[in-house]
């Protein structure tokens, strides 16, 4: 009975000299999502002001719209970034199986709070971040990798599209332009570049026991080995869902350049919109926000076709607005509703 109640008592005593850790590491944990949100909400004002001050919106809307046109076009704009996440929430539960059974729930908060995260870093890259912390400890090494081959899959299905768009551009400039011998050998190479990407995109788990034979990356090895295990079919999954992922990108551009031209090009738009967004994949590393790098290519693509430079950034800033700064706010939200730092065990 005595060795019992000795026993409760170091219980105690251990779980009361603990606790001032644990409420210290939880403080700690508040204020890292303090200041994400801070630097979200900064990071979006900033860009929302600035490009509502230098654009000119009643010349970018230079015709009137009946209100029930706004109203369904936004809807439908809307329902496409819906769907967009949707795929990207059904990837990354699709990847994180391979290692545990992750719900819904999870893996959506997991996508959205890694908007929040991505929105100011270049190209995106730390969305990763927001994923790896909807998940236990001990998964988020896994996290980790599976985030690399899911952001692996995506680069690949937009370098297709890229690789088509570019195609398409040598066909509406015509051999006029380049001759035909060199519009032959170009488009040939970006059919061979396509082959390419592909061929290696499906030996992607051959990589993993590459990197897990690393000495610096030695502690990881077993979580790098897993990327052996991913199935063929897994990756032409993904890559199919990278490929719908993308096409909503592309409809939302078209959608929203029909609403600031009367008669719309389609083709120009279609490939411009197309290259615009295969580009910006291109410089992942510049220390430039994501936005502008999306800018300052739409501009020279569109403006090959002689496309009003101010619409073209409206458009741009609508889609980016839609699909980044929109579930960036709701991620920022869900991100207070993780403990960053979780007690192992």
């Amino acid at each position: 009975m005595k060795l019992n109640q000795s026993h409760i008592r170091t219980e105690a005593t251990a779980r009361s000299s603990a606790h001032p850790f644990q409420l210290q590491w939880k403080w700690v944990g508040w204020a890292v999502k303090v200041i994400i949100a801070i630097a979200v909400a900064a990071f979006l004002y900033h860009r929302i002001i600035i490009t509502n001050s230098e654009l000119n919106w009643a010349m970018v809307f230079d015709r009137a719209l009946p209100s029930g046109i706004l109203t369904l076009a936004s809807f439908f704009a809307i329902l496409l970034m819906l769907m967009n996440w949707s795929i990207e929430v059904i990837k990354w539960k699709a990847l994180m199986q391979t290692r545990t059974d992750i719900r819904w729930t999870t893996a959506t908060k997991g996508v959205l709070s890694g908007v929040s995260f991505g929105v100011f870093s270049p190209n995106r890259t730390g969305e990763f971040i927001g994923r790896i912390l909807s998940l236990r400890p001990e998964l988020r090494v896994s996290g980790t990798v599976m985030s690399f081959v899911n952001g692996i899959a995506q680069t690949v299905a937009t370098f297709t599209f890229g690789m088509l768009a570019l195609f398409l551009l040598l066909s509406i400039l015509g051999t006029d332009a380049l001759g035909i011998a060199t519009s032959v050998a170009l488009r040939a190479t970006l059919i061979l570049t396509i082959v390419l990407l592909l061929f290696v995109y499906f030996r992607l788990p051959l990589l993993g026991p590459w990197l897990a034979n690393i000495k610096w990356l030695h502690r990881w090895s077993s979580e790098l080995a897993q990327i052996s295990s991913i199935s063929s079919a897994l990756l032409r999954q993904l890559f199919h869902l990278s490929l719908l992922r993308f096409t909503t990108f592309i409809a939302q551009y078209m959608l929203l350049f029909s609403l600031v031209y009367e008669s719309p090009r389609w083709l120009p738009l279609l490939g411009s919109s197309m290259l615009t967004l295969f580009s910006s994949t291109l410089v992942p590393f510049l220390p430039i926000p994501d936005l502008l790098v999306r800018e300052s290519f739409a501009l020279g693509y569109f403006e090959l076709f002689s496309f009003d430079p101010l619409k073209v950034s409206a458009v741009v800033f609508g889609v980016w607005l839609i699909n980044v700064a929109l579930p960036a706010v709701i991620g920022t939200i869900i991100l207070f509703t993780y403990r960053i730092f979780k007690r192992r065990g």
